[in-house]
């Protein structure tokens, strides 16, 4: 395994990558993130300034985030709704106008709230969590209250069909922010219950921070893009939505799961993919997300039938799932990419029933199979990257890995066979 890798003049590891501020602000809670200076330094040694980068599996939006703020277009597919939602709330920036509507719609909400004596009229709104089977314990009585009435003022916010708006979008993501510590639910990565202090006003007091913690995320951003290359517009069509830059680079979000062959997927000409693809036995985003995609009226099901890696978790699989998968994946990205392209995959290997699996051989294969080759494997040592802490999960399980724990990420360069 080589150390470091050289394209043209450029080494991965000499170039410092600019830690922008809003990369590190936490925006929404969302696991398994590529770090921002990993991403950077990728996107500055494989690309150059108006260049096009690709991340199928866009997550939160870092590559995207990193990529626009180094003058280069990006696009993003993701099957999670919540996902797309996060990602475009990161990269939007905002405007004084936002800010004021959204201080004035937090204004009438708290005056509501103050003088509120009967939810009941808000119970139409509490969703039903089909696959929760007591209700009860997962939330109590006075968040369910609180939650629902947050979201009548949102729902009555939108009746101007502002469904596109900024502001919604931003609102949307306050709330659900919210939704894990408002319930009873143990923690972000812990679906279990425990009982929480809970009183009047608690939800209530936890979206006005949520949306402040918002607002000042989206201002960093839109700080850092400058004056001359603020948010020019946003056009939306189906479950694609662009925005466009006033220097000319877009950021294009599409909900789509990448895999499909009856999906229509975007038809674009990709300089750079860069992407942390989805790993064995790792996050199970649907599970920790649940009751945020009820509350938001997402589709559960749905989105847990795209998620790759999860199904060896829940039903009795095997690896070769997850080489269809990824070589599907591979043959997608062989007509979104240039045939000068590459590709860069973060990558870290997995644990399946007990065994280290070296999912760094299984996506070479997979490239090979649909005319790509990998042309690197290379060890950040200096940099985190999303599966850091997987490793110290693998010394406690006693699983031999290769080098220090929350230290080695592999970054695999593939490009064309032409």
């Amino acid at each position: 395994m080589k150390s470091s890798f050289v394209l043209g003049k450029k080494s991965m590891f000499n170039i410092i990558p600019k830690r922008h501020i809003s990369s590190s602000l936490p925006i929404h809670p969302y696991f398994g993130k590529v770090d921002p200076a990993l991403a950077s330094t990728l996107i500055l040694t494989l690309s150059n300034e108006k260049d096009v980068i690709l991340d199928p599996f866009s997550g939160s939006g870092t590559v995207l985030h990193e990529a626009i703020l180094s003058n280069r277009s990006a696009e993003g597919w993701d099957s999670s709704p919540l996902a797309c939602l996060i990602a475009e709330c990161k990269l939007l920036g905002i405007t004084d106008n936002e800010i004021k509507e959204i201080k004035e719609f937090l204004e009438k909400l708290n005056r509501d709230f103050s003088i509120i004596t009967d939810f009941s009229r808000y119970d139409y709104l509490i969703p039903e969590m089909r696959r929760v089977h007591d209700i009860s314990k997962w939330f109590t009585e006075i968040s369910l209250n609180e939650l629902s009435f947050i979201k009548y003022h949102l729902i009555k916010y939108n009746q101007k069909n502002l469904e596109n708006h900024p502001v919604w979008s931003f609102l949307r993501i306050a709330f659900s922010s919210i939704i894990i510590k408002a319930s009873n639910q143990k923690g972000e990565s812990h679906y279990s219950s425990v009982k929480k202090n809970d009183f009047r006003g608690r939800v209530v007091s936890l979206f006005n921070d949520s949306v402040t913690s918002v607002i000042k995320c989206a201002k960093s951003f839109t700080s850092e893009l400058g004056e001359d290359n603020l948010r020019k517009r946003i056009e939306c069509q189906d479950n694609k939505k662009t925005i466009e830059f006033s220097n000319g680079r877009t950021i294009t979000l599409v909900n789509t799961d990448s895999r499909k062959n009856h999906n229509p997927l975007p038809s674009i000409s990709a300089d750079l993919v860069v992407s942390s693809p989805p790993y064995l036995m790792s996050w199970d985003y649907g599970l920790y997300h649940k009751f945020r995609f009820y509350w938001l009226d997402f589709n559960l099901d749905e989105y847990e039938d795209t998620e790759i890696g999860r199904h060896l978790r829940r039903q009795n699989d095997d690896i070769e799932r997850y080489k269809l998968d990824m070589t599907d994946i591979f043959s997608r990205l062989s007509k979104s990419v240039k045939n000068s392209g590459r590709i860069a995959l973060i990558n870290a290997p997995s644990i399946v029933h007990g065994q280290l699996v070296d999912t760094n051989e299984i996506l070479s294969e997979c490239a090979n199979e649909v005319g790509w080759k990998m042309d690197e494997c290379v060890e950040s040592i200096d940099i985190p990257g999303p599966h850091h802490g997987m490793y110290g999960s693998l010394e406690k399980r006693n699983v031999m890995a290769p080098g220090k724990a929350g230290k080695k990420e592999h970054v695999l360069i593939f490009s064309k066979r032409i």
